[in-house]
């Protein structure tokens, strides 16, 4: 059976999400989220478990049916502070919802398309993709509609 995607929003990685959220807002689009922080231990990146815990603070915003999330790293070496390093504030991915992640995850792996993050939080889990080489931008997939 084809595995199902679904598209779910973009993510914006950002240096001040407070910042970025207030000139979005003042543009119109809604507020989804108020800015909150949040840290994550039980993930990996690049294949490793990261020595400390990744902090970063997040935000959600919509207009009609898209939704926008904006991400600020706090701390620790996650991919989001790569994307900041090395390309500056912009779309750092883009985020499906999937019927079956580890049929999603054996596709990308059958196809050559590395994972680079991997976490499993209390509601779902979720896997990075480089897909950067095809689409410019990284695709993350979790798990359920």
């Amino acid at each position: 059976m084809e595995n199902e995607w679904r598209f779910d929003h973009l993510v914006m990685i950002v240096k001040d999400v407070d910042k970025t959220f207030e000139a979005y807002k003042s543009e119109g689009l809604d507020v989804f989220l108020e800015p909150v922080t949040g840290s994550m231990k039980d993930c990996t990146v690049h294949g490793k478990r990261p020595a400390e815990s990744l902090k970063f603070k997040i935000a959600y915003l919509k207009k009609g049916p898209f939704l926008l999330k904006l991400v600020q790293p706090l701390e620790g070496n996650s991919t989001y502070q790569e994307h900041l390093d090395n390309h500056g504030e912009g779309i750092g991915h883009i985020h499906f919802c999937v019927r079956d992640l580890e049929q999603a995850k054996a596709e990308m792996a059958k196809n050559k398309i590395p994972m680079i993050f991997e976490a499993l939080h209390a509601t779902h889990k979720e896997a990075h993709f480089d897909t950067r080489n095809f689409i410019n931008m990284v695709t993350e997939l979790r798990q359920g509609f």
